[in-house]
């Protein structure tokens, strides 16, 4: 003789949490998927991202879908310096930042 055991049953999502999840922003960006930039791409990106800080780009509304602001998505970032950046509302949603050098040693 043998018994049943029930499998646990997954409940469905909220809708809360399906709302969430729908409302995750997307990554567009060149380095999606865990592609690494090279160090001279990178340079670029962080000198383009500072002039984007430097004219106001997080407080005036015209620049907010601006070129220049960094887009790191879910890019591999791991070992890059990255050391006296501003990466103030850089998009590094996903971006592996392992062993990345954000601070300089003193």
């Amino acid at each position: 003789m043998f018994s049943l055991v029930a499998a646990p049953v997954m409940a469905a999502p909220t809708s809360e949490v399906a709302a969430a999840e729908a409302a995750a922003p997307v990554c567009n960006g060149k380095y999606k998927g865990g592609l690494a930039p090279s160090a001279a791409e990178l340079e670029e990106i962080l000198n383009k991202h500072a002039a984007w800080l430097n004219d106001g780009g997080p407080y005036n509304h015209k620049l907010a879908d601006d070129p220049r602001k960094a887009n790191l998505c879910e890019a591999s970032l791991s070992g890059a310096h990255l050391e006296g950046k501003d990466l103030t509302k850089a998009d590094l949603t996903k971006a592996d930042l392992n062993k990345a050098f954000l601070w300089a040693r003193t």
